[in-house]
């Protein structure tokens, strides 16, 4: 785990702030966006809960199977050509 100085939290702050008000200059509807969003989050190994029977017959799958968190497909992509650390990949 990371241990940030008060003053390295300070700057990421100040950061944070330019960022909200930008973003707010281009879209109003964006104020108030960051207290409207989840405050607990989950890497995408995670179980989110299992299939639903309704859903399970619509895909013939089985009742109950594993429906992990989501991600972004390029960081999907990443983990998939197995990225390692330093270095570039290419992946469609």
């Amino acid at each position: 785990m990371q241990c940030l100085s008060y003053g390295r939290i300070i700057l990421l702050l100040k950061r944070q702030r330019k960022l909200i008000k930008f973003l707010v200059k281009v879209d109003s509807l964006l104020k108030g966006l960051r207290e409207r969003l989840y405050t607990k989050t989950y890497t995408s190994d995670e179980k989110a809960g299992g299939l639903a029977k309704e859903w399970a017959q619509r895909l013939g799958l089985k009742e109950g199977i594993a429906v992990t968190v989501g991600a972004f497909d390029a960081h999907m992509g990443a983990v998939g050509v197995e990225i390692k650390e330093k270095t570039f990949n290419k992946f469609f």
